[in-house]
């Protein structure tokens, strides 16, 4: 009896093909922190395998279908799932505001531009083989020998084209020394201060007040005035009163006053990596706030983060 064939059927096989074919890869970037695209070689035949098992039927349509249900796969796996997988990793919220922010980086954007570039080359060398595989239907023993011979050495050629290509592609610096100038306006926890684009929320139990990019770190405690009763606090003490309570229960340096705040800086090593620390206390409307800004050394950043500091306003 002859099978039913279903194109639609063979169509979301395909699809679930390709998504399935694309976790190693997807898995391999992200939690094993390579960039190995040869694995999306893989998602246009298990995208054909899906295809055929959910019994689409095989036509010289075929390739197009599994092709662009491939290349969709490889476009939205980079663009969307592994930047989501790659926020999650690093404990910063995934929804779509850190997406956002995460493609304002400029590093980040051509980093995964160039990514996607390599994938895309390695998955039509997959679909180059689903559609050998189509051609050598109905052929007999003689010719798919004959066939496989011509198509090995064929696939080759595309391997070395795909690998040098690749290699090229790869070897593009994708990092961006400069800081970035551009900047918004964030509002939490009762303050608003302006920051860089692509700061992204940290997930922290820690703190308040959570923000970090490739190069500053943004972090904050609010006391509401309500809760420091028990040191002798209240909402008429004044900043200078609070800076000592800080500074006798965290063996702090000296608060420097300036303007409407008090501030000590320190530059401290970890792990070989020298990080720059501006540490502030300020007062609100309801609370007294603890404010950290944490930067590379090397990207001499003070300065910028006093001036992100001139623009905090208490709600």
């Amino acid at each position: 009896m002859k099978e039913k064939n279903n194109n639609l059927l063979g169509i979301l096989g395909a699809v679930l093909g390709a998504f399935i074919g694309a976790i190693p890869w997807i898995l391999v970037y992200v939690y094993g922190n390579l960039m190995f695209s040869f694995l999306a070689f893989v998602i246009a035949l298990t995208a054909f395998k899906g295809y055929t098992l959910l019994k689409g039927k095989v036509t010289k349509n075929t390739p197009v279908i599994i092709g662009v249900i491939s290349v969709l796969t490889v476009i939205i796996s980079t663009l969307i799932i592994i930047p989501c997988l790659l926020l999650a990793k690093k404990g910063f919220t995934v929804n779509i505001k850190s997406l956002i922010s995460l493609y304002n980086s400029s590093t980040f954007v051509f980093a995964i531009i160039r990514d996607l570039v390599i994938a895309i080359i390695f998955t039509i060398l997959g679909i180059s083989g689903v559609i050998n595989q189509i051609k050598a239907k109905g052929l007999d023993e003689e010719e798919v020998k004959e066939h496989s011979k011509k198509q090995n050495t064929l696939y080759t050629i595309l391997i070395v084209i795909a690998i040098v290509i690749s290699t090229v592609v790869g070897s593009i610096d994708t990092s961006d020394n400069k800081t970035n100038t551009k900047t918004k306006l964030y509002e939490t926890s009762g303050i608003k201060i302006t920051l860089p684009n692509d700061m992204l929320v940290y997930n922290t139990e820690d703190y308040d007040i959570s923000y970090a990019n490739n190069s500053l770190m943004f972090l904050g405690i609010k006391e509401p005035f309500t809760i420091l009763s028990d040191i002798g606090l209240d909402s008429s003490s004044t900043i200078e009163e609070y800076a000592v309570k800080v500074q006798e229960a965290n063996r702090t340096p000296t608060f420097i006053p300036k303007d409407n705040y008090m501030y000590y800086t320190k530059t401290e090593n970890i792990n070989n990596t020298s990080y720059d620390y501006v540490i502030m206390v300020a007062k609100g409307k309801d609370s007294f706030y603890i404010l950290n800004f944490i930067s590379l050394t090397k990207d001499k950043m003070q300065d910028k983060v006093f001036s992100y500091i001139d623009t905090i306003e208490f709600e």
